[in-house]
């Protein structure tokens, strides 16, 4: 009887072979499942830098409305966009002024915006209506942070669109 008990009391832990099974599949696992993480997160921060700049752009419309000013949301060149200035135009000059709100904001690291077209080339440009100020058309733009870039249009009634 004692011999059964310190054979049983002698076999309660794992083996070191049972130890480096556990973490081989354990590693296989995280191997496998890391390319689909990365791609989740590449599509979320493709996701926020889309959501953000049509948010932007709906409340730089909305506020137009509201504050009876000019919206202008300008970009600072056509490729590789990172960043982006929301200027409240109260006077309606099209110029930053003393006195006038103007706020840069960037995108999500890793993610970038190219402007396909756009009138005028470098701005979209809200009047006191909520429409795109006359001689403003509208366009698109691409937001870019994985293998598939996300289109967005802008009607000339100002409204946003994801294509």
């Amino acid at each position: 009887m004692d011999l059964e008990r310190e054979d049983l009391m002698g076999r309660r832990g794992f083996t070191l072979v049972e130890l480096m099974v556990v973490v081989v599949v354990a590693g296989l696992l995280f191997g496998l499942s890391l390319p689909s993480f990365l791609s989740y997160t590449r599509s979320l921060k493709e996701h926020g830098a889309r959501e953000q700049l049509v948010q932007e752009l709906r409340m730089a419309r909305q506020t137009a409305v509201t504050a009876h000013s000019q919206i202008i949301i300008a970009f600072p060149g056509s490729t590789n966009v990172t960043t982006y200035t929301v200027l409240t135009d109260t006077d309606g000059d099209r110029v930053w002024d003393a006195g006038e709100r103007q706020n840069t904001k960037g995108f999500p690291a890793g993610t970038y915006l190219e402007i396909l077209t756009l009138t005028p080339t470098d701005s979209i440009i809200f009047d006191p209506s909520g429409m795109l100020a006359p001689g403003a058309t509208g366009g698109q733009l691409v937001v870019h942070a994985s293998d598939r870039p996300d289109t967005l249009n802008i009607g000339a009634t100002g409204m946003v669109y994801r294509q």
